[in-house]
């Protein structure tokens, strides 16, 4: 589903052509010399891209031919271009094709491209002319992030961690031991045996940006981690209803809903299927579960309430859940089979809470980046904050269209939820299939990484924990990992706080620290 603001299209053109097209000004005689071709506005040129949308055809005027249409009395189809040399020299432009492409260069830290060390920042000398010019090359190409959240991988307990009945968890370390050492070559190469010990993945000898992040707001849920990623940190506890919602709230549930309810109580989901589906298969009502965290979640047997209408129904529940009972989130679980082979479908959708400050996606789109979200991230941030989303119910489906947004976007930020390490794998204290979730993640980036260029920033973390030797099968109250790669991360490490994340996403895009938002970049 794509989600545009006004002008989107144009903006994408546009940078469409910036990546592509590359140009640069020479003298009228080398670039005679250079060109193969006419000088651009010549016959068989294309038009230029890059400075904005294209322009509608003109209607030919006396004297001058369209590009393609051979010029009378030149079989070949080149007319002679009578402008100035100086402005001819302006316009010229390489052909970058093949060997011909020029080789990036690097350039001396601090300056821009196109900028002289004897140069005014914002100005070149012009050749043709003989003089300084403002120039507009020396603005940053268009620039790319990619926050990607592997959920639930804990980094160790967060200071507060008994607090929420969590001291001692860890979620890899746990993991890597329960599993025999954890076999993660792109990841041990980024860094991650770097961050914290870890059986089977060693320290790596040349690490990318790394270290350990930590919440700062209350919670330990998917809604408050993606929020402090990107610098929203909630006020105070959200609800939570460990001997189930009360009698008023079920009353005004079952209202919203139009369908009596069943359980509700704090439940292991695939449980709550197991020992209340045959009931709701026989009296319609809808299964109504809780858990430690802020959530109300609705499951209902697809036979029963197709998902359309299970949408509907979470979204009347998510109206009637304000004030004091504004749970996080509104949580829609369809699934289908018979009695004892329940199965979820993919058609999970979250129900949240709109964010209760502005956040770094926010921050991004009054600046003009574009910004997309893979998988629940957009559901999380009810909408706010994003362009446009794209599909992730299942880890293939948001690791395919991540890779492909790697491979197609031109410039903008990309916001990811690799959900199955901890709905399939987390919750259920499946050590097997948490592993082998994690090798299909290390595979996956070990593609992007080669894709990636030098105006790329790549940052792999998470929300919280959900250590599988926890003696519940909540989420845990975590560090998370960071990893980061981007130009001149220079290995170093860092040790922060969630909402550095989001800062250093601005700071990399927008090009300056936005001081409204909390959170260090790392990225200076």
């Amino acid at each position: 589903m794509e989600l545009h603001r006004a002008g989107g299209a144009a903006r994408g053109q546009h940078l469409h052509g910036q990546r592509r097209h590359l140009g640069v000004a020479l003298p009228a005689q080398r670039a005679a010399a250079l060109h193969a071709g006419p000088a651009r506005g010549g016959a068989g040129e294309p038009p230029g891209r890059g400075t904005g949308p294209r322009p509608r055809p003109a209607r030919a005027r006396p004297g001058h031919r369209r590009a393609g249409r051979p010029a009378r009395g030149r079989p070949d189809g080149v007319h002679r271009d009578r402008r100035p040399a100086a402005h001819r020299a302006l316009r010229a432009r390489l052909r970058l094709r093949g060997r011909d492409r020029p080789r990036r260069l690097r350039r001396p830290e601090g300056l821009l491209q196109g900028q002289r060390a004897d140069l005014p920042a914002g100005h070149r000398v012009d050749r043709a002319l003989g003089a300084r010019v403002p120039d507009v090359s020396a603005v940053p190409a268009p620039r790319r992030a990619f926050v990607v959240v592997l959920d639930a991988c804990g980094a160790g307990a967060a200071p507060d961690a008994a607090a929420y009945g969590d001291e001692g968890a860890d979620t890899l370390v746990h993991l890597a031991r329960a599993a025999g050492g954890l076999r993660l070559p792109t990841l041990e190469r980024l860094g991650l045996g770097s961050i914290l010990p870890l059986d089977g993945v060693a320290p790596a000898g040349a690490p990318v940006a790394h270290g350990r992040l930590c919440p700062q707001g209350p919670g330990k849920d998917s809604t408050s981690g993606h929020w402090e990623l990107m610098g929203v940190i909630a006020p105070g506890p959200a609800p939570t209803y460990p001997d189930g919602f009360p009698p008023a709230v079920l009353d005004a549930l079952e209202g919203a809903t139009g369908r009596p309810l069943l359980c509700n109580r704090p439940y292991d989901g695939m449980a709550a299927l197991e020992d209340f589906g045959a009931e709701h298969l026989r009296t319609g009502a809808l299964i109504l579960y809780t858990s430690q965290d802020s959530v109300a979640q609705l499951a209902a047997h697809t036979d029963v309430l197709p998902e359309a209408q299970l949408y509907a129904a979470c979204g009347a529940a998510r109206r009637v859940m304000t004030g004091e009972h504004a749970v996080s989130r509104v949580i829609a679980r369809p699934f289908r089979g018979a009695p004892g082979a329940f199965v979820r479908t993919d058609g999970r959708r979250d129900f949240s809470v709109a964010p209760p400050a502005r956040s770094a996606l926010d921050a991004l789109c009054e600046a003009g980046v574009p910004t997309h979200a893979v998988g629940k991230t957009r559901d999380l941030f009810a909408g706010q904050g994003f362009d446009a989303a794209h599909p992730g119910a299942t880890n293939a489906v948001a690791l395919h269209e991540t890779g492909r947004l790697v491979g197609e976007l031109e410039h903008g930020m990309v916001f990811v939820n690799l959900v199955e390490t901890d709905q399939v794998y987390g919750h259920r204290k499946d050590v097997e299939g948490f592993h082998a979730a994690l090798q299909t993640i290390d595979a996956a980036v070990a593609g992007w990484l080669e894709r990636l260029g030098e105006g790329d920033l790549l940052i792999l973390t998470a929300d919280h924990g959900c250590d599988p030797l926890a003696d519940h099968t909540d989420h845990t109250r975590e560090h998370v990992p960071l990893l980061a790669t981007f130009a001149g991360h220079r290995g170093r490490r860092h040790d922060g706080a969630l909402a550095d994340v989001g800062a250093s996403v601005v700071a990399w895009l927008i090009g300056r620290d936005d001081e409204t938002l909390p959170g260090r970049s790392f990225v200076g």
